[in-house]
């Protein structure tokens, strides 16, 4: 048998900080033995999270992943969700627009298929796969033109604002952002991610 289908988990960040590594802890074998799974409480998660990086501040946790071959898949969910319990599996972006799960609970996994976003430059060498701010993803051109050309190193220093992102998808509360790219042709994925009205910082590595 050729094992379990296998969950890889490209980067993760909660409250502004990354915690790829503490989320690729949490991976277990389904109790069926046929793929491996994450099972999140986001009432406790902040205990597997630690020190926490914003005592104050509703945290929202964002993990992209893919299960071997299959499409990104993008999480982004609140703290406090009205969904306390989710599972991250082969299936869980279907399951989540079916039954009571449809009903009740918003969607907290996107599906991220087809080419990603590319800066529009003449020699434009970022890929921009997502932008989170707060619950909600931008997917405005000229913000993720601007995103680009900053690690393109085109343009100066960035304030991550709702002005900056040209909209608000949580207002009233302080919102945490992640930008998940990649140089074109590098199969490594960078995600550079902080609170709401801090300077866009320089952590990533040009691979």
């Amino acid at each position: 048998p050729s094992g379990p289908s296998r969950l890889h988990i490209l980067g993760a960040t909660w409250g502004g900080v990354n915690v790829t590594s503490d989320i690729q802890g949490l991976i277990e074998v389904d109790k069926s033995s046929q793929f491996e799974r994450l099972k999140l409480n986001m009432h406790t998660i902040h205990t597997n999270l630690l020190p926490d990086p914003e005592i104050t501040v509703i945290k929202t946790l964002t993990i992209l992943y893919h299960y071997d071959s299959g499409d990104l898949q993008i999480l982004n969910a609140s703290q406090f969700a009205p969904q306390i319990h989710i599972k991250i599996t082969p299936a869980a972006h279907i399951d989540q627009g079916k039954g009571i799960a449809r009903a009740l609970f918003p969607k907290f996994i996107t599906t991220l298929s087809g080419s990603p976003w590319r800066s529009a430059s003449e020699n434009g060498r970022v890929e921009i796969l997502a932008v989170l701010y707060g619950t909600g993803r931008i997917q405005t051109p000229a913000v993720l033109e601007d995103l680009a050309s900053f690690f393109e190193g085109r343009r100066g220093q960035i304030r991550t604002t709702t002005a900056f992102f040209r909209t608000d998808p949580w207002p009233g509360v302080r919102k945490s952002w992640t930008v998940y790219f990649r140089f074109v042709g590098s199969g490594v994925v960078q995600c550079v991610t902080g609170m709401e009205d801090r300077a866009l910082e320089v952590p990533w590595r040009r691979d």
